[in-house]
């Protein structure tokens, strides 16, 4: 099994963007600026390698995302829970108008940072384990683009109490 070389962000089409090699981010808020939990963490860790793996139309991403969280949560757990993250993917995918970009898992310098999209999904993911209906309805309209965003906000709902059940 090969690794991915990191190089720039991609987004969900697989297209890389423009000037985000990991030497010019500097400029998106760190993790710990961002104040991200050990659930918020695992979460993001997780949906980046997913992720990578829909961009790349690789296995990669979907192995590495399931052995960290089996071995965080155990099989059952982590297996609930990569599914659930592969549910927001496809809702992401369905609804939101436009490109997805994500940090890269692997690389020691861009995990520690949260792009643009990644922030609204944090702020998604507070709102849903907060149960905060009518803010998980806007932060998944922001996602989406300003659509209604129908599975995104059912996504965050399942996906949210267990986050927060991890705390």
């Amino acid at each position: 099994m090969t690794r991915l070389r990191h190089l720039q962000l991609v987004a969900s089409n697989g297209e890389t963007r423009e000037d985000t090699c990991h030497h010019f981010n500097g400029h998106l808020p760190t993790l710990e600026d961002f104040r991200v939990d050990v659930a918020e963490d695992l979460f993001l860790k997780l949906f980046r390698h997913i992720c990578a793996s829909i961009a790349g139309e690789t296995a990669h991403g979907w192995l590495a995302a399931r052995r960290i969280a089996e071995a965080e949560l155990g099989v059952q757990d982590g297996w609930t829970l990569i599914n659930d993250i592969s549910t927001l993917l496809h809702a992401i995918k369905v609804e939101r108008a436009g490109r997805f970009s994500f940090m890269a898992a692997d690389c020691p310098v861009c995990r520690r940072r949260v792009c643009e999209e990644e922030q609204i999904i944090l702020e998604l993911m507070r709102a849903a384990r907060r149960r905060d209906s009518a803010a998980i309805a806007d932060h998944a309209r922001a996602l989406a683009g300003g659509g209604e965003a129908t599975r995104l906000i059912l996504a965050a709902k399942a996906l949210g109490p267990q986050l927060g059940e991890r705390a």
